[in-house]
């Protein structure tokens, strides 16, 4: 057994930080909580309901429900991103059925 290696199961989740996050979700995670911060430093004294506030942390959940990891995968954005890709790619199916015929069309008889 000499000259074999053994590659360790996590040895990608030991790229990124705290085993979970790759720099772009910390990215992404930053700038919903800076334009959250700014929205609530510019909106804090006309603050009056509930409402108001969901809407100045809206930015922050939903880069958080994007960043946060999934079972399976690694994150929302990019299950998001697969699933964009798959639905944006052009896709052609060519049908070989019983009625095809390579030649055109067969004269009768």
């Amino acid at each position: 057994m000499q000259n074999s290696y053994l590659i360790p199961a996590n040895s990608k989740r030991s790229m990124l930080i705290l085993s979970l996050f790759a720099p772009i979700d910390l990215m992404i995670l930053g700038a919903g909580s800076a334009i959250s911060l700014i929205m609530i430093m510019a909106m804090s004294s006309q603050t009056k309901t509930v409402m108001d506030i969901m809407f100045m942390l809206m930015p922050v959940i939903v880069c958080a429900a994007m960043v946060i990891p999934v079972p399976n995968h690694r994150n929302l954005w990019q299950l998001t991103v697969h699933v964009y890709s798959y639905l944006m790619s052009v896709r052609q199916y060519a049908w070989k059925g019983w009625c095809f015929s390579h030649g055109g069309s067969k004269k009768q008889r």
